[in-house]
């Protein structure tokens, strides 16, 4: 492991434990949430966010990328664009177009 892997390692471990810390006292993430993970992510392989539905207590969709690495952001766009969208459609804060107005 190089320098940049070793990096790469510490900063996604501090993020982990960060974002994690309300969960050790066995509570849960408590906001809508969908996970986006690269099918093709050999840096932190897709198998590593599967089975968390249970780190919930609000909506939590776990959508992997077909033809996307650890850079998905990057290689589909569209993907995040559409899952920023669908939190927001969630949160209320769009229209959600599959609930037919009552006018």
């Amino acid at each position: 492991m190089d320098f940049a892997q070793a990096t790469d390692v510490y900063v996604v471990a501090a993020l982990r434990n960060l974002l994690f810390a309300p969960l050790v006292g066995g509570g849960t993430i408590g906001v809508p949430t969908i996970v986006l993970h690269g099918e093709g992510d050999t840096i932190h392989p897709p198998e590593m966010s599967e089975a968390q539905e249970k780190l919930f207590s609000a909506h939590y969709e776990r959508r992997v990328i077909p033809l996307a690495g650890h850079l998905f952001p990057r290689e589909a766009p569209g993907a995040v664009i559409t899952a920023v969208l669908d939190l927001s459609r969630i949160r209320g804060l769009l229209p959600n177009p599959q609930l037919k107005s009552s006018s």
